[in-house]
């Protein structure tokens, strides 16, 4: 993509990067996307076919999912809004890796996001938890109407 504006989906006007710095405290800031107006079509050999699953997903949508070399990628994306790397680490290795990138993204790197195993897995036992704690009161609602 080759050049782009600022464009309003729900009110169908598109603003400048100076009409749009006057709008920044005003809600119409916040609907505002980034929309191309001039691109390059370029046709890809498709190499493999792969199934991203849910945990390894770019945590925000688009209609289809790729996976391109980051150089590739950056030339092709004037604007590279979300960037996701996942990795394996041997389990002995994991503690050590896990305490680096906390501290990279944390001191050095700070417009990066970390998330871990650990964090994932403790937001499915939240999860777990929540629905537990529903499904057993469900039931004893449903106990005691039965028993009345």
């Amino acid at each position: 993509m080759e050049e782009y504006e600022w464009y309003n989906p729900e009110t169908g006007v598109s603003y400048s990067e100076e009409e749009l710095e006057k709008l920044e405290a005003s809600e119409v800031y916040m609907e505002c996307v980034l929309k191309p107006v001039q691109y390059t079509d370029v046709d890809y050999e498709v190499c493999a076919e792969v199934v991203i699953s849910n945990k390894m997903s770019y945590r925000y949508f688009i209609y289809s999912q790729f996976v391109l070399p980051s150089e590739k990628l950056k030339s092709q994306l004037a604007n590279v809004n979300a960037v996701y790397y996942a990795y394996n680490v041997d389990n002995k290795n994991e503690n050590a890796m896990e305490e680096f990138i906390a501290d990279y993204t944390g001191t050095k790197m700070t417009d990066y996001d970390y998330e871990s195993r650990q964090t994932a897995a403790d937001g499915l036992d939240s999860t777990r938890r929540m629905f537990l704690i529903l499904g057993g009161l469900l039931s004893f609602i449903i106990g005691l109407i039965g028993i009345f």
